[in-house]
């Protein structure tokens, strides 16, 4: 760190206020909105609306919020957080659904289960260090459409040869 802070900019003190009560509603709202679903406890979905409702709201009248509301007028951020949203839910998603699927399908155990997903974890890291140099070399966007364009493959491959339907 001492080197870094040689090469950064001086940047003089700002007081920063932070949304207190955003943060509070934000994290209420959301907690109860995923504890209903992971345990099923059904009432406490009214408080987890509640409290993005009143997350909302402070968003709007706070003159500093947590989330600025300006930042969803944004076409082109609005898009990266759904694209995003939707590509991270489906890798997330199939690592959930896997282990599963091998377990129930051809009743593996644990150990075996980690030794199958062991290749795709390595692979994993190492064409991420790949992705970087070519991100480097092409952009982003080529490496996040060859990505997407993988994960398909690899979510139809998987839908194939799993032995059920691929709907």
């Amino acid at each position: 760190l001492p080197p870094l802070l040689r090469l950064l900019p001086a940047e003089g003190r700002r007081a920063v206020t932070f949304d207190t009560a955003g943060a509070a509603f934000l994290g209420g709202g959301l907690g109860c909105l995923l504890f209903a679903l992971t345990s099923g406890i059904w009432w406490l979905f009214l408080p987890g609306i509640a409290g993005v409702a009143l997350f909302l709201r402070q968003s709007f009248l706070s003159p500093h919020p947590l989330v600025p509301p300006a930042l969803f007028v944004n076409v082109p951020y609005r898009s990266t957080i759904v694209v995003t949203f939707l590509a991270i839910g489906s890798v997330f998603g199939m690592m959930f659904a896997v282990p599963l699927m091998l377990r129930d399908t051809l009743g593996l155990d644990v150990t075996r289960i980690g030794l199958t997903l062991f290749p795709g974890a390595m692979s994993a890291a190492l064409l991420g260090t790949i992705g970087g140099l070519i991100s480097d070399r092409k952009g982003s966007p080529f490496v996040a459409t060859v990505g997407m364009a993988f994960s398909i493959g690899g979510f139809v491959l998987l839908s194939t040869f799993a032995g059920f339907s691929a709907v």
